[in-house]
């Protein structure tokens, strides 16, 4: 459940998940998209949808939430995850109704929904350390390693760089004044989020 399985970091991250349980795994992987429908406007969603069986995917952008959770519902969901938690386009009503038997936590938000409907936070020793977990509202499911999923394969498909690749990168670093062997530590997010 996300209004984020498009072009948004969320659904970059998520983008091969669906995928990759659509091929015969133990579990049947469901998408309900809170944001509006995969009508080509929004490749990485229309991907996802495409990477999922006939009839998996759900777009609830104009559902109302009763109606919304009844669909979840009636999908015979077991374990609904949400994406979102304190998103933008977030929709807790929905997940408030209890539509599914397990209700988890997982991605969007790296910490506690602090709702009571949500049953389990899936994090990392990082993310959830064992000292705070009297600051979880749900049971933490701790991954080894780290709980962060990505779409390396979709979103870096050379596994090697090639040697032009390698010059043009070097002469890049040599023309902005780094050294070989200098680390570059470089920040993506919008720049509203950065502050002095």
């Amino acid at each position: 459940l996300s209004h984020d399985l498009g072009d948004h970091p969320t659904g970059h991250l998520f983008a091969a998940v669906p995928g990759l349980h659509a091929g015969g795994s133990q579990v049947d992987p469901l998408l309900f998209s809170l944001a509006p429908a995969a009508d080509g406007r929004d490749a990485r969603l229309t991907r996802m949808a495409a990477s999922v069986p006939k009839g998996a995917f759900h777009e609830l952008s104009h559902v109302p939430h009763l109606q919304a959770a009844e669909i979840i519902n009636r999908a015979g969901v077991h374990v609904l995850v949400d994406l979102d938690v304190w998103m933008k386009g977030r929709r807790p009503e929905i997940l408030a109704l209890r539509p599914a038997l397990v209700q988890v936590v997982y991605l969007g938000y790296p910490g506690s929904s602090g709702a009571p409907y949500m049953d389990y936070l899936i994090a990392d020793r990082v993310v959830a350390p064992p000292e705070a977990r009297a600051w979880f509202s749900e049971s933490l499911v701790l991954l080894p390693g780290c709980y962060q999923v990505n779409d390396y394969a979709r979103s870096f498909p050379l596994t090697a760089t090639p040697p032009e690749e390698e010059r043009r990168a070097a002469g890049l670093r040599r023309g902005m004044g780094v050294r070989e062997g200098e680390v570059v530590l470089a920040n993506f997010n919008q720049l509203y989020k950065l502050e002095p």
